[in-house]
């Protein structure tokens, strides 16, 4: 299925997954926005226009170890050097990219800016003390 380019308006929202170990105690830790794969010039978003949260989380291959951020485009934008496009795929008509080299500097400043929106799930198994 083919979809059309579109422009991703500055006020419009992106998901962006993220696997647990880049979480630590619930927050984004900054190694969560590195361009992939590795030597790759941009990093996979879905804009909220043809996405939800929870579809975002369902694309995942196992999305119980995985959350999902929201950033504001226009916020991504503003940061150097950084480009939003709409890269829509095969199944994922949401599918966009920020283009752009990602500083250390940079990716501590989208986690700051993220919010995360479906954050990991709770898994007693993991946190519990084992009992002998």
């Amino acid at each position: 299925m083919d979809w059309t380019v579109e422009s991703i308006p500055d006020e419009d929202h992106l998901y962006r997954r993220v696997h647990r170990v880049h979480m630590s105690r619930g927050e984004v830790e900054p190694t969560a926005f590195k361009n992939y794969p590795a030597g790759s010039e941009s990093m996979s978003v879905d804009w909220a226009r043809y996405s939800t949260p929870e579809e975002t989380h369902a694309r995942a291959s196992k999305p119980a170890v995985n959350a999902v951020l929201r950033l504001i485009t226009g916020e991504v934008r503003a940061l150097t050097q950084q480009k939003v496009e709409h890269w829509p795929q095969e199944g994922n008509r949401s599918h966009s990219e920020v283009i752009g080299k990602k500083s250390n500097k940079l990716r501590l400043i989208l986690a700051r800016i993220c919010t995360v929106v479906i954050p990991l799930e709770h898994n007693p198994q993991e946190t519990q003390p084992s009992s002998r």
